[in-house]
């Protein structure tokens, strides 16, 4: 792991990169990055990503499942979406007849 920072250090001076364009599509800042790669203590998850937006490393992410420049809170909340839709479509349904039904009952209720 140490050698895959020290390389990551290398290639981000060589192509002037700043810390906070690595970190633009992370949870965290630039300033957070650079002292975590000083302190040689990056996270996996960080550092496999920081390799694919250097270019040390290719995506292991399908393409066709993550668009272009769309972070990660954005994917989450579009697959909390599609999973919580069809539940509330039902429950607006639900909801519906339920009104209808009370409203039925009151009118029967001031006819009599």
């Amino acid at each position: 792991m140490q050698e895959r920072i020290n390389r990551v250090k290398q290639e981000r001076k060589l192509k002037g990169l700043r810390w906070a364009d690595l970190a633009k599509d992370l949870p965290i800042s630039g300033e957070g990055i650079r002292i975590a790669f000083y302190r040689n203590s990056v996270d996996p998850l960080y550092l496999d990503k920081i390799e694919e937006t250097i270019g040390l490393k290719k995506s292991t992410q399908k393409e066709e499942n993550i668009k272009e420049g769309q972070r990660f809170e954005e994917i989450v909340a579009e697959k909390v979406i599609e999973k919580i839709q069809p539940i509330l479509d039902e429950l607006v349904k639900s909801n519906f007849e339920l009104k209808m039904k009370l409203e039925k009952i009151e009118n029967e209720l001031k006819r009599k």
